[in-house]
């Protein structure tokens, strides 16, 4: 049976002037939860090996919260001496411990409770009950003591409160406060009105909704850091013991943009709880952070590079977005983004600033994107690559041409029978006019100029680039590509062998005009020789 080891109440004895210092402190703790926190914080600072944290409800909507940790428990000189002394604590100068402070056990009034209950023991010693009340006095009991050493902290609340909605913040607070715990920490909520369950609260410090991410570890430090997929997943959140001491959705400093959980036993919160000191041990978990930059970004381009060879464009267009946003954060070089070929070049479909030598855009795969890239062109795909990246190449080259747009592809046309005498004919007629083109010959032309009638092309080139050569010039004269393409030069070969004289006239002065050499002179020669022609076949 029990024995008082005091008898009756005495008040708390908090050594300090100011009679409301408790409830100011109760205040600060703007989640009245937050209890749950300085009691596992306490239990893991105890060596507890599990926590079990507990809500237990009454029909008039009463309830008990509790948490249980098997750690050493406390001796009668540790309960009167430090956890009843207000900014005394047994934990000063311990590294390995996270509350320092002597005030967060307060945290047990955030509630109004109409009592809190504190059973404790060590293995070899008695067993302490401790009653504390709502004018902070309190009665202290001994009983045996018992072979299971450990803690439990047990705040009554009176009636009138909804089950559900209790049971739901007490959960929230717990995830809020301890999901990174580093030792297994349970919460089990029964009694009328909520279902009886169980859920583990503690979770590998790891990240969620990111692109990638890395661990870092140095020492005592560990850290993860990764890229978010959405920029208000920016995070940064500070860890002693898996409990987080602060956390921001901005980033922090030169990490701003990123988002890390960086874990150290050194790390402190403020007096205030509602920060982390920034100290030696802050700026040293920060240096640890800064190491893991290198291996995300290598690691995010690695995902980007598997993202680019895959057939979902949208994940690296997503990615790459997300890389270029966060630049500044990721040390990221632009010369090193891999940028999505339309064509293979040396059989690689991407390329980077640094690897590629000339550049041009186009949307989609042709015979002349083919011949570009055949040619030692970049092709890059205008539907792939980030608006952001093109500029990055038009700033360092000058320009970006288009494909289309300033290249001019000639193909072979397949021959018919009667091109031969066409193109024969067609020579006649521009010697007549003015002068006589070099080997011309039948072709698809496609890109810049592919609505034109005729094109000087040089020697065997399959691309030229900008502006033709003339095909008439009397040095260094191109061979004359006629565009099979144009709805005249297809016409004329349907017509020819009907009307031999008068298509090729007519396509001469198409060329003539095509090329900007057809003036009155010319005009006038070249119909004379077409009637030359006709009459000499008529005769």
């Amino acid at each position: 049976m029990a024995s008082p080891y005091r008898d009756g109440r005495r008040s708390a004895p908090l050594e300090t002037t100011d009679d409301g210092i408790v409830d100011d402190l109760v205040r600060q703790f703007a989640d009245p939860y937050a209890f749950f926190r300085e009691l596992v914080q306490n239990g893991i600072d105890a060596g507890a090996s599990e926590l079990r944290a507990q809500v237990l409800f009454e029909e008039d909507g009463s309830f008990q919260a509790s948490l249980r940790d098997d750690g050493t428990g406390m001796s009668r000189e540790v309960v009167e001496g430090e956890l009843l002394v207000l900014f005394k604590s047994g934990k000063e100068g311990r590294e390995d411990a996270i509350g320092k402070f002597g005030i967060g056990f307060i945290s047990v009034f955030a509630l109004g409770p109409e009592r809190v209950v504190v059973r404790t023991a060590r293995g070899d010693g008695p067993r302490l009950t401790l009653h504390l009340h709502p004018d902070h006095t309190f009665e202290l009991f001994e009983s045996a003591g018992g072979r299971q050493a450990g803690t439990t902290v047990t705040v009554e609340v009176g009636p009138g409160h909804d089950a559900s909605e209790v049971a739901v913040k007490a959960e929230a607070s717990l995830r809020r406060w301890c999901r990174h715990a580093q030792v297994p920490l349970y919460l089990r909520v029964a009694g009328p009105g909520t279902l009886e369950r169980e859920v583990r609260i503690d979770a590998p410090l790891a990240l969620e909704r990111m692109h990638a991410s890395v661990a870092v570890k140095a020492g005592k430090t560990r850290a993860v850091l990764g890229l978010p997929k959405a920029a208000e997943d920016r995070y940064a959140g500070f860890f002693n013991a898996g409990l987080m001491l602060h956390e921001s959705h901005e980033g922090a400093g030169a990490f701003r943009g990123l988002a890390f959980k960086v874990q150290d036993p050194r790390l402190e919160h403020t007096l205030s709880r509602d920060d982390v000191r920034r100290d030696q041990a802050y700026r040293r978990a920060l240096d640890v952070v800064g190491r893991g930059v290198e291996r995300l970004r290598r690691a995010l381009l690695r995902e980007l590079e598997s993202a680019a060879r895959s057939d979902h464009p949208r994940r690296y267009d997503a990615l790459l977005s997300r890389m270029l946003d966060e630049a500044p954060a990721l040390q990221l070089h632009l010369g090193a983004v891999p940028l999505v070929l339309l064509e293979r070049l040396e059989r690689q479909k991407l390329t980077t600033l640094q690897q590629a030598e000339r550049f041009v855009l186009a949307r989609k795969r042709s015979a002349l994107t083919a011949a570009l890239a055949a040619e030692g062109w970049a092709v890059l795909d205008a539907q792939r690559n980030d608006a952001r990246m093109l500029n990055a190449i038009v700033e360092r080259e000058g320009e970006l041409p288009d494909a289309n747009a300033d290249f001019t592809l000639a193909t072979p046309a397949p021959p018919q029978p009667q091109d031969e005498a066409l193109l024969a004919l067609l020579g006649e007629r521009l010697d007549d006019a003015w002068r006589r083109p070099l080997r011309p010959r039948l072709v698809t032309l496609s890109g810049e100029h592919r609505g034109r009638v005729a094109v000087g092309f040089p020697g065997e080139a399959r691309v030229v680039r900008g502006e033709t050569p003339n095909p008439f010039s009397l040095l260094r004269r191109a061979p004359l590509a006629l565009n099979v393409g144009h709805r005249l030069v297809e016409d004329a070969r349907r017509r020819f062998p009907a009307e031999p004289e008068l298509v090729a006239a007519m396509l001469a002065r198409a060329v003539l005009l095509d090329v900007d050499a057809l003036d009155a002179g010319r005009d006038a020669r070249l119909t004379a020789g077409a009637l030359d022609a006709l009459l000499g076949a008529a005769s």
